[in-house]
């Protein structure tokens, strides 16, 4: 090659790279922000899991209510990265024995349990394919009050009254329970009471 052509080639060639300089530098400038430059050869983002539920435990565990009474159950989740939250009114509750015990689902008290009769029942918490349970024992109802009829009465004196105990439970419910108190009169001198099989609360 002449030294004429050899010029006129490395004349060419420098103008090439001065062009590519030139484009490369107004690509930085158009292809960056507030100092931070795109990376040309940027390693792909990894995308995170997402967060699901793998277990839900239900409290308190293995408990026991009188008849009529009511118990309130919470719900907890836990998540694939390990956190827990309250999901109490998210999940669907249910007692598997409806007639031993209810459980609520309305707004305002979720998870609230009622004892409707003596046995024993499992509570469920259910959010989508998850499930946690707990088991639940309703014991008879208890006495809570005493009524006597009739109330604030008189005899005259030498005459009789009989009176009637009713008694009222957990449950709401009432009965006679007549021939199962104890029956007796603060002034025995004024009046007395029989406990007599078959004259009970007779006055």
């Amino acid at each position: 090659m002449s030294n004429f052509n050899e010029k006129l080639f490395n004349i060419f060639s420098s103008f090439n790279i001065l062009k590519i300089i030139i484009i490369f530098t107004l690509f930085i400038n158009i292809n960056c922000s507030d100092n931070n430059m795109i990376l040309l050869f940027e390693e792909p983002e990894l995308k995170k899991a997402p967060n699901t539920l793998v277990s839900i435990s239900v409290t308190p565990a293995d408990s026991s209510i009188i008849d009529g009474n009511s118990l309130q159950y919470t719900a907890t989740g836990t998540y694939t990265d390990a956190t827990t939250a309250n999901i109490t009114t998210q999940v669907t509750w249910n007692s598997t024995s409806g007639s031993i015990a209810s459980i609520s689902n309305s707004a305002g008290s979720e998870g609230l349990a009622t004892g409707l009769d003596a046995g024993s029942t499992t509570i469920e918490a259910t959010l989508g394919a998850i499930t946690g349970s707990t088991g639940l024992t309703v014991t008879p109802a208890e006495l809570v009050s005493i009524s006597v009829t009739p109330a604030d009465s008189s005899i005259i004196d030498g005459n009789t009254l009989q009176y009637t105990a009713t008694g009222t439970y957990t449950d709401a419910t009432t009965a006679d329970i007549t021939t199962q108190v104890t029956w007796n009169s603060t002034s025995g001198s004024i009046a007395s009471i029989s406990n007599s099989a078959g004259s009970e609360g007779l006055a």
